[in-house]
């Protein structure tokens, strides 16, 4: 690792030590933003089609459909649509032990 060094020259320790501290908690604002902001994508649900739905469950649609009437996956009709809410797709994975 190399080492730096700064040379400030016409500046008081009090200037630099504000101008330093201000930008230090703009900084930390945007930081806390971004991660604010990317939590409300996480958390909002992505709804997806019955072909992402298969790729993710590694099935065909044929079984999709039948497992859509028997209630293993849950659907939802958005105009003339069906969507799969992603959480619920991979939710409806159960572990089975033997």
């Amino acid at each position: 690792m190399k080492n730096k060094f700064l040379q400030i020259e016409s500046i008081s320790f009090e200037e630099l030590l504000e101008g330093m501290s201000s930008r230090f908690l703009n900084e930390l604002k945007l930081i806390l933003k971004e991660k604010t902001e990317k939590s409300k994508i996480d958390t909002e649900d992505e709804f997806i089609t019955s072909k992402d739905a298969c790729d993710i469950l590694k099935i065909t649609l044929p079984t999709l459909a039948a497992w859509r009437k028997s209630k293993i996956v849950i659907s939802y009709r958005i105009g003339n649509k069906i969507r799969f809410k992603k959480s619920e797709i991979l939710s409806s994975l159960k572990r089975i032990n033997y």
